[in-house]
């Protein structure tokens, strides 16, 4: 499935490595939209995202990117 969010982040990663970094954070935005809000995939993406910005020089972008990362996360339940 080459729409499988899983497949696009992990193309993304590569497309990271291999400098390519426009290409990085489009298919890691498609893995996203595409996939689960929370977990650590979701982390991934906007790690990925975070990465793939700094190394384009855009700090204050990059920054942004790496506040969603938290709102991958579910909080636990609460037990009395």
């Amino acid at each position: 499935m080459p729409d499988d969010p899983a497949v696009l982040q992990e193309r993304a990663e590569v497309a990271l490595l291999q400098g390519q970094y426009d290409r990085a954070e489009a298919l890691s935005r498609k893995a996203f939209d595409a996939g689960a809000r929370v977990g650590p995939l979701c982390r991934r993406h906007w790690a990925t995202i975070e990465q793939a910005r700094l190394a384009r020089g855009q700090a204050e972008n990059a920054a942004s990117a790496r506040a969603q990362i938290a709102n991958c996360t579910v909080p636990g339940f609460k037990r009395m």
